[in-house]
């Protein structure tokens, strides 16, 4: 596995989520804010310094998440958008569990921020979709930057006619 690739991947694709969230917050689109909302867990407020800390643990924990989607990109032996938004709906629905269930542990709830409930839920039926197009881009984006150290190996009795024709042409023959 390219851990390395894969861990900035995850941090790209969390930084894309949190730039999802603030173009629609910026647009009346939801109201929650998943910097301020990891940050609040730790310092009890909104301020820029939580927002700052939610905003760099977000992007931890994106990259740790996409070593996931790299072992299963490992384990196919290869990757592409297509198996990335894959793994976006699995992560969409894990997330969407996952918030729910640490907002009703959440140590600044309702007191510095409001309870976004399971995949958001709380704040509107937009917020829901915000959240879920914004996972969906972290699969997209994941998918598409990591490679696999190895690639699919398909046997040239399994390739049609002219798959080995194009291979043959390539090579001069």
């Amino acid at each position: 596995m390219k851990a390395g690739l894969a861990f900035w991947a995850g941090v790209i694709a969390a930084a894309a989520i949190v730039l999802v969230l603030a173009i629609s917050r910026a647009v009346g689109g939801t109201g929650f804010n998943l910097g301020h909302w990891v940050g609040s867990m730790f310092t009890g407020t909104t301020t820029a310094g939580s927002w700052v800390l939610g905003f760099m643990i977000t992007l931890i924990v994106g990259g740790l998440i996409a070593l996931i989607y790299a072992a299963f990109f490992e384990a196919v032996r290869r990757s592409n958008w297509e198996l990335g938004l894959a793994g976006g709906i699995v992560h969409l629905i894990l997330a969407g569990i996952a918030v729910g269930a640490i907002s009703m542990v959440h140590p600044s709830i309702p007191e510095a921020v409001a309870d976004p409930g399971y995949f958001t839920a709380n704040y509107d039926t937009s917020s829901v979709v915000t959240f879920a197009i914004a996972h969906l881009v972290f699969g997209l984006i994941v998918g598409s930057i990591y490679k696999p150290l190895h690639k699919k190996f398909v046997r040239r009795e399994e390739l049609t006619a002219d798959e080995r024709a194009a291979i043959g042409a390539g090579r001069g023959q």
